[in-house]
């Protein structure tokens, strides 16, 4: 199976792709975003999905794009001052010194990024783009993707990254992490900026689909069949359950890669396997904002 890839680059910065991600085989991209380099090319996109048009997502941002018609990643607004994304939207793929079972490149977060940029947007009768500066990528301690040299994936593990922001994103809700895993049969929704198409000429609308989890691992689950599936752009974007009753659904998982035909199958990460770290990283943010506003 895939991962997402993307060959897109701004300014210097670099973007991504989306699928809640998984430690079995993905074949794909990633890109980093501040380094100069070629990115892997991620392959996910809300395929079958309906436009966010009454503004249900809006915490669901873009990642890494120079412009919101660029291309890149997307991400999930988890604190007013993080962002939750892929660690390979983010970080760099590098060659091992010694190949390690079949594997010659990894990304472990070594080297990432030294900024990005995330876009929220707010459909009406006037569409608003905001842009908002990151100024740190913090990625995941136990971030590590092994790749052969024909970019399958032999094996992974914690995909993800969180991005700081230099001043708070006050006029959204951020999303609150699920407290326990999914099954398989779970109902979620996959939200991503990803591309609408195959040409990868549409990028920058945040479509969502309903789905059902196929497949759950150690700290993945994977989704695949018929029905909504992720393109390139979807890495890093969040995937979603609706507690019964609730009004506001949790995040379960992150976008990471996906499998050809048609990307008729991607996987995410775990969002409950890794609470602590990102909780740990939202009470730190926290605190140094209020200690900077006193």
């Amino acid at each position: 199976m895939p991962t997402l890839r993307t060959v897109s680059s701004f300014l210097g910065l670099v973007l991504v792709c989306c699928a809640c991600a998984s430690t079995t085989q993905d074949t794909t991209e990633p890109s980093p975003i501040g380094v100069s380099a070629t990115p892997r090319d991620e392959r996910p996109y809300v395929v079958s999905g309906r436009k966010d048009a009454g503004n249900v997502y809006l915490s669901t941002v873009m990642v890494g794009a120079n412009s919101p018609n660029d291309g890149g990643c997307s991400g999930v607004l988890i604190s007013p001052r993080l962002v939750l994304t892929a660690g390979h939207c983010v970080c760099l793929e590098r060659p091992l010194d010694t190949p390690d079972g079949g594997a010659t490149t990894v990304i472990d977060g070594v080297v990432c990024s030294k900024e990005a940029t995330v876009f929220t947007k707010t459909y009406g009768k006037t569409t608003r783009i905001e842009p908002h500066v990151g100024i740190r990528i913090e990625p995941h301690p136990g971030l590590r993707l092994f790749y052969r040299r024909d970019g399958t994936l032999v094996r992974g593990q914690s995909d993800l990254a969180i991005i700081h922001l230099e001043a708070p994103i006050t006029n959204i809700r951020s999303v609150a992490l699920a407290q326990r895993g999914v099954r398989s049969g779970s109902a979620v929704a996959i939200v991503g900026f990803g591309y609408t198409n195959f040409t990868k000429q549409d990028f920058g609308e945040r479509y969502y689909g309903n789905t059902t989890i196929s497949t759950v691992n150690d700290e993945t689950f994977s989704i695949e069949g018929p029905g909504v599936h992720a393109y390139a752009g979807d890495s890093g974007g969040p995937c979603l359950r609706w507690p019964d009753g609730a009004t506001e659904p949790v995040l379960v998982g992150i976008t990471r890669g996906g499998g050809a035909p048609v990307y008729s199958r991607f996987t995410s990460t775990t969002i409950p396997n890794h609470r602590e770290w990102i909780e740990r990283v939202i009470r730190e943010a926290e605190k140094l904002t209020h200690e900077g506003s006193r």
